[in-house]
């Protein structure tokens, strides 16, 4: 199943496409916040049974046990807690082996993480340089499987040339299946791709902006759209909410489209390599 499906704009021409999720939702069972009546607080504020303002010292932790209308609420004591949190976290990692970056799939990452020497640790600096030059100069990831936050997971940790970093990776059985599509390679389409991204001076069409990704330079465009419905709402004024684009329901030929645009345009044929020089044949003396 397709977690979104749209469009892909490319000079004005839309590419319907569907995006389909590679990692399930993986949260931790956590835990509930409940009462002394041992029902979950209403609002967090007043006593589900008595409707009596309560602070947060008197709130404590219970386990959810069942789904739905079944489950049932076991309260914990303060030691119950403990005992259960005080386990979950990782306090020292150890090797599973050493992974090749190129193989660590990166893009499956469930969080990342700078990864700094621990200040409160006297010597720890000198360790850790150890750790980012021998990672940074072998290629390698060091991969474990820990619990960092409130679930276990793969963990690959390996070194660029000016940091230490991290990332926690999903288990398999927490992947959807990857969907597949026969691609064809065709050097025609790449050419003229190519072109449309670069545009036409003649023809007075624009080039698309190349450029090296900076995440810092955009900011969320939903927060700003938030924003402007909170502030017309606490204004008293009228509502305007700007209706978003919807993808057209029929697709043309892109090639066709572009090669209009472009113009025609040949592929550079695949340099060959040489053929290899034949050995000139021996004499006998």
């Amino acid at each position: 199943m397709a977690t979104w499906k749209g469009a892909i704009d490319f000079r004005g021409f839309p590419v319907n496409v569907a995006f389909h999720a590679q990692k399930k939702s993986t949260r931790g069972p956590g835990f509930k916040n409940i009462g002394p009546d041992g029902q979950p607080p209403v609002g967090k504020q007043f006593e589900a049974s008595t409707g009596r303002e309560i602070d947060g010292s008197e709130i404590g932790k219970a386990v959810s046990i069942g789904r739905g209308k079944a489950a049932v609420l076991h309260p914990l004591t303060a030691e119950q807690h403990e005992a259960i949190t005080g386990q979950e976290k990782t306090r020292v990692m150890e090797p599973d082996s050493f992974a090749p970056l190129e193989s660590i799939p990166f893009e499956l990452a469930l969080m990342s993480y700078v990864v700094t020497p621990d200040p409160d640790v006297a010597g720890a600096d000198r360790s850790a340089a150890v750790l980012w030059n021998g990672l940074r100069g072998s290629g390698l990831a060091y991969v474990t499987q820990a619990t960092i936050s409130s679930r276990d997971s793969m963990i690959a940790v390996w070194a660029t040339d000016t940091a230490l970093k991290a990332v926690s990776l999903p288990f398999v059985a927490e992947m959807y299946p990857e969907p597949t599509y026969d691609w064809v390679v065709d050097d025609s389409q790449a050419a003229t791709f190519a072109a449309g991204v670069r545009g036409n001076a003649e023809r007075g069409i624009e080039p698309y902006e190349v450029k090296p990704f900076e995440l810092s330079a955009y900011a969320s465009e939903y927060a700003q759209r938030r924003e402007d419905v909170i502030e017309q709402v606490l204004a008293g004024g009228p509502l305007t909410v700007a209706a978003a684009p919807e993808p057209k329901a029929e697709t043309p030929d892109l090639m066709g489209m572009l090669t209009q645009l472009v113009g025609e345009v040949e592929a550079k044929p695949k340099a060959k390599k040489p053929a290899a020089k034949k050995a000139a044949p021996k004499v006998a003396a």
